[in-house]
């Protein structure tokens, strides 16, 4: 089906909202294949464990990254609680045909949900498992948009983009093209979470690091905010920014995804109160206490850190 072009749809924003890379489906215990969208196959990665099936994770991953950089984690979610994890992957990355574009976003998690029956069923799972969507970066315009379409019992949202002409990057560049970043406002824009947010209902995990510096952590308030949910909650990382959450989070992280998957699974909900702003103490403390830790430069999948301890979220109380 035909699209009508906006700006949006120019290889200018294309170049500053994805950093595409390509690679071969390989062989090992996963699945890698391909799926059908409106006019491309696109790639996926589907990682399954050796127990039983008692949760899916769909994992989109950030604009910088690819559906086989998972890996190194993946045993950590299953761990949480997930039997099985699917990675999808954008257009003009890994394996994916087309070339990337906010434009196609939203339809092409849209093929993925029509696939899933084929894809669970080639992969031995039954096709009512619980279903959590976990978005990260960019990807988490997808997860917030299936969320809101889709059946689905939980949502992630972690280091999420809300607002794509706030960001620190976009803002900077458009100091140089003024004219461009105006244009871009008079323009409807391809993704909406903010919006979509209001109609989610699910429950749902919001995930930031307080020194984010690609996606400040007021764009993880706003989402915290719009969530139509009445099981939300925002989990902080003081020392965290964009690429190295995760690792400095490291078991409080996980532990906050279980809690999720057990939500989900069980089906018994949880009363969740608001979050607390961090006190002044409280982040003096934790930046005396702090160890040293290298930051993840933009555009890098991997973070390594030098001795780097445990942070402890600023979760609801």
């Amino acid at each position: 089906m035909a699209r009508s072009k906006s700006l949006w749809d120019s290889e200018l924003v294309a170049s500053v909202a994805f950093r595409p890379q390509r690679c071969r489906p390989s062989k090992g215990p996963w699945i890698d294949s391909t799926f059908e969208a409106e006019d491309v196959n696109l790639a996926y990665r589907l990682y399954k464990s050796s127990a039983a099936v008692k949760a899916l994770l769909i994992y989109f991953h950030a604009n910088a990254e690819l559906c086989t950089d998972l890996e190194g984690d993946v045993q950590k979610f299953f761990d949480c609680g997930f039997g099985a994890i699917l990675c999808p992957e954008f257009r003009g990355y890994a394996w994916s045909e087309g070339t990337p574009s906010l434009r196609f976003l939203y339809p092409d998690c849209e093929s993925l949900m029509k696939a899933l029956p084929r894809i669970l069923a080639a992969a031995e799972i039954e096709a009512d498992v619980p279903i959590v969507l976990h978005g990260r970066s960019l990807g988490t315009a997808c997860a917030i948009h299936l969320a809101c379409t889709a059946p689905a019992g939980g949502l992630i949202i972690e280091s999420g983009v809300m607002e794509l002409l706030k960001l620190p990057m976009v803002m900077q560049f458009a100091m140089m093209m003024p004219q461009l970043l105006q244009a871009l406002k008079q323009e409807p824009s391809p993704l909406k979470p903010l919006e979509e947010l209001k109609e989610v209902k699910i429950p749902t995990l919001v995930i930031h690091g307080d020194l984010d510096e690609m996606s400040p952590i007021e764009q993880a308030l706003a989402a915290h905010r719009a969530c139509g949910s009445s099981e939300k909650k925002l989990v902080r990382y003081p020392r965290a920014g964009h690429n190295d959450l995760r690792l400095l989070g490291k078991k409080d992280y996980f532990r906050e995804i279980q809690i999720l998957c057990e939500r989900v699974v069980s089906g018994t909900p949880q009363v969740v109160q608001a979050p607390e702003a961090q006190g002044w103490l409280s982040a003096l403390g934790e930046f005396f206490s702090s160890a040293s830790a290298l930051k993840c430069l933009p555009g890098m999948r991997r973070c390594f850190a030098n001795s780097a301890e445990d942070v402890h979220a600023e979760t609801p109380r």
